[in-house]
């Protein structure tokens, strides 16, 4: 695991802790996330940023979840990972309606 990834896991284990899935039996919420990287790492494992990708998908659920802005993001992992976590990020208004 390179260090973008370990920081990005980090990162997310932290602002998920004391987070539990909903509807599930007391499992932590980052173990979502963590299920999402492998998932990427499965399907895009060749791709040229998969660095990138597998730090997107830790991250994934930090800016609808937590307290997270995608200036952290930006300044903790850069501009690229941050945009990708923005794509991936489920906008309330609009879940809500």
């Amino acid at each position: 695991m390179s260090e973008l990834e370990k920081s990005a896991l980090e990162y997310a284990t932290l602002m998920h802790k004391g987070k539990y899935r909903k509807g599930s039996t007391n499992e932590e919420y980052i173990n979502h996330p963590i299920r999402v990287a492998e998932l990427v790492k499965k399907y895009k494992g060749k791709s040229r940023n998969i660095e990138t990708l597998v730090s997107a998908a830790f991250l994934h659920d930090t800016l609808e979840d937590t307290s997270a802005t995608f200036n952290d993001l930006v300044e903790r992992f850069g501009s690229q990972v941050a945009y990708l976590v923005n794509e991936l990020t489920t906008i309330k208004e609009l879940k809500d309606k």
